[in-house]
């Protein structure tokens, strides 16, 4: 049976900061529920490589609020 409800504890030790989460454990448990594999996700080399020409790595300044 799946659980719809909060778990209140959980909530508390998040806002405390006290719950870290394991970024590696949640891709590979969202690649076995998609039955994926590592070879089935490809990353674009100039997503990641500073050196690729014509990519702005920079972020942007900062200006007025659009709103």
């Amino acid at each position: 049976m799946v659980s719809t409800g909060v778990d209140t504890t959980l909530a508390r030790r998040i806002a405390r900061g006290e719950y870290a989460i394991d970024e590696h454990a949640v891709a590979e448990a969202i690649m076995r529920r998609f039955g994926l594999r590592a070879s089935d996700v490809l990353i674009a080399p100039q997503a990641v490589d500073p050196s690729v020409p014509g990519v702005e790595h920079d972020e942007p300044a900062a200006g007025r609020d659009a709103a």
